[in-house]
């Protein structure tokens, strides 16, 4: 049988409320490290602000589903297999489509490939994330057809697969698991995000609302949400003719993603150099990846971000098509912000500027795409066919047999 990484493909995020989240973390979490400690089985929360209208989400780190989706898996398989806590409106009323997630097993993963490996030194638990293709054992799975899994989502059976794709669902994104019957050669194994092994005889610890109901932002979007995505099976487009108004789906082309090896030390001075404030968050993604191609057709990429030495030329090239223009007229990113990317082929560039990221036209038009890069970059894993449609004509797909430019609608993986 066939296993499935079920997650969700926009990574919002829910915060919960700042007193409840102190009382939480104070309870259940390592003050260390910030791991959910493995005494812990169901668990109630009291959010920030509503909940996002999402079939599967996470706050903080644990796990939330909607009542519909479960209804999909089925209950009977749900409960006996999870165990469910309870959601609450800002006000302190229970949100009766939502619950949280623990489950009872949570499932090893094992990767060829990590970014870095730390220990913690009060709960001996590590932290890793896996940059290279997943694998799981197939005696973990023992009949069972339902796991939480590493990265706050669930992994699935074919059998619920086929059940839950009887629905339309939004923002969940599918990956299918590789399963062998031995860890391949050089894989280690993934701590979970919990503990991996059992669950079914955890103590019960539930931490019920709290009277404060204080409003707090939702959490910043998480590099390593897009760090999964680079990596994700078979991105595909599904794209539709723009000489139909219906958008019905006509044609869909799987990608790929090309990522360089990390930024040398020499490099990171440069970055630093260039970007002078404000690059902390740039400057961890480029240590793992000195530049990207995105959503490659025949090896052409849709979106580039580039690498650091090719920053001071891009730039020039970027600054070059407002030759003429009264410097009043400009804006400051254009005037002094660097080019780290671009939509391919277009004199459309990203532009970075004081922690923020900006979408410079060669025409003259501008927009601000990012509170910090991390922001930025989770537009893309978020929903990169809406992503793709905002930049228009400049990245859509050819047929390879037809003149027809198509347009992405939906994207999917596995």
């Amino acid at each position: 049988m066939n296993y499935y990484k079920l997650g969700s493909s926009a990574m919002d995020g829910n915060s919960l409320e700042s007193t409840f989240n102190v009382r939480l973390r104070d309870k259940l979490f390592c003050h260390s490290c910030n791991k959910l400690l493995t005494n812990t089985s169901c668990i109630d929360v009291v959010l920030a602000e509503n909940p996002y209208n999402y079939p599967l989400d996470v706050a903080s780190g644990i796990g939330i589903i909607r009542k519909d989706l479960v209804e999909a898996i089925g209950y009977e398989v749900f409960i006996n297999n999870m165990m469910i806590g309870k959601v609450f409106y800002p006000a302190g009323t229970c949100h009766e489509k939502f619950f949280t997630f623990r489950g009872r097993k949570i499932i090893n993963i094992f990767s060829d490939k990590f970014d870095k490996v730390k220990k913690c030194s009060v709960c001996g638990r590590l932290s890793v994330f896996p940059l290279g293709k997943y694998y799981m054992l197939r005696t973990d799975f023992e009949g069972t057809q339902l796991f939480e899994c590493y990265f706050h989502g669930l992994v699935i059976s074919e059998n619920i697969l086929n059940k839950i794709n009887n629905f339309k669902w939004r923002k969940i994104s599918i990956m299918k698991l590789e399963i062998t019957d031995q860890p391949p050669e050089g894989c280690e194994e993934i701590p979970s995000f919990y503990r991996q092994g059992t669950m079914a005889n955890a103590a019960s610890v539930t931490i019920q609302a709290g009277e404060t109901m204080l409003k707090a932002k939702n959490r910043t979007p998480s590099l390593e949400d897009f760090l999964e995505h680079l990596i994700a099976n078979k991105p595909t487009f599904h794209c539709f003719n723009p000489a139909d108004n219906s958008e019905e789906i006509g044609f869909s082309i799987t990608v790929e993603n090309y990522m360089n090896d990390g930024a040398t030390k020499d490099d990171i001075v440069l970055l630093r150099s260039l970007l002078k404030e404000d690059y902390e968050e740039i400057e961890t993604f480029y240590k793992i990846h000195n530049g990207i191609r995105l959503y490659c057709q025949n090896g052409s990429p849709a979106v580039e971000l580039f690498s650091i030495e090719d920053w001071e030329e891009k730039t020039a090239d970027a600054r070059s098509w407002f030759e003429g223009y009264d410097e009043d007229d400009l804006f400051d990113f254009q005037k002094y912000g660097i080019a780290i990317g671009e939509v391919s082929d277009s004199a459309n560039y990203f532009i970075f500027y004081k922690g923020k990221v900006y979408y410079s036209e060669h025409d003259g038009g501008s927009d601000e795409i990012g509170d910090s890069f991390t922001e930025f970059v989770d537009r893309f894993t978020e929903n990169p066919a809406e992503v793709l449609r905002e930049f228009g004509s400049d990245s859509r797909f050819s047929d390879g047999k037809t003149k027809i430019q198509w347009i992405p609608k939906k994207y999917t993986e596995g």
